[in-house]
């Protein structure tokens, strides 16, 4: 649960299956609460979670700007 804070994107599996991806809303004392775009709540074990990750420094093309300014 420490791993996480309200804010987060992330995705977890229903039980059919699906990849659901939201935002953690809240940390209820065994469960966090997660709000998704097509506006559905679910509150879901910490454990289940799993945090999208955000675009890497080395995922940044080598020839932008941007790339440049990080070195």
């Amino acid at each position: 649960m420490e791993d996480f804070r309200p804010g987060d994107v992330v995705n977890f599996r229903s039980d059919d299956g699906q990849t659901v991806t939201g935002v953690l809303v809240r940390l209820n004392k065994k469960t966090v609460t997660i709000h998704t775009e097509s506006g559905s709540r679910w509150n879901v074990a910490p454990q289940l979670l799993t945090r999208v990750k955000r675009q890497l420094e080395s995922e940044i093309p080598a020839d932008t700007d941007i790339e440049k300014k990080l070195h």
